[in-house]
């Protein structure tokens, strides 16, 4: 299975979609695609210039803008 998220989910909702990608011992994986013209991206630099993001860059990446997206709904 092939799970595309095409938002950054809040803490919660991440670990849920990751999960979902592998059912039944059988493996999956899981693509993120986002636009930096996107609103919720708009006027910073949390997306970087690199169009392409692999492994643990990738994953780090996730993290750190869900933790941004969850400070921002605390505010």
């Amino acid at each position: 299975m092939l799970v595309v998220a095409t938002s950054i989910p809040e803490t919660r909702e991440w670990i849920q979609w990751k999960g979902r990608t592998a059912r039944q011992d059988r493996p999956g994986q899981y693509r993120v695609l986002l636009c930096r013209s996107d609103t919720a991206f708009a006027g910073t630099d949390l997306l970087p210039r690199s169009s392409h993001v692999e492994g643990e860059a990738a994953d780090d990446l996730i993290e750190r803008l869900i933790r941004e997206q969850d400070k921002n709904l605390d505010e």
